[in-house]
């Protein structure tokens, strides 16, 4: 009788996530390995969308109207670090030379998860 043995290989995807600076806060920690959409979903707000459909508000200063400069950072940042090694498992959201309507320098002013 021939015995078989079959070897099970098990692969750990190590877990992402994008560190923000919150205004009057410290630097939360926002989940993104399972990010499916990042939307600019009004002029103070981007939208981080998850495969399960949950999602994080990021609120920042007021853009001017049509303004996506704060989507298009967190969307940059985000493939940025997943395209980092595994051991480097966050990585800092910066808005550094985004200025908001009132022409200064915009800030992350709360996350929300729901």
């Amino acid at each position: 009788m021939i015995v078989f043995l079959i070897k099970h290989k098990i692969f750990f995807t190590m877990q992402k996530y994008l560190s923000v600076l919150v205004k009057n806060e410290q630097r939360q920690l926002i989940g993104i390995g399972e990010v499916v959409l990042v939307e600019q979903a009004s002029t103070s707000k981007v939208e981080v969308i998850y495969s399960s459909g949950k999602k994080v508000e990021i609120n920042h200063d007021t853009m001017a109207a049509n303004d996506e400069k704060v989507r298009d950072a967190v969307e940059d940042a985000i493939v940025a670090a997943l395209q980092t090694p595994w051991t480097k498992v966050s990585h800092d959201l910066s808005l550094v030379g985004i200025q908001d309507a009132a022409s200064t320098q915009v800030e992350v002013t709360s996350l929300s998860f729901a």
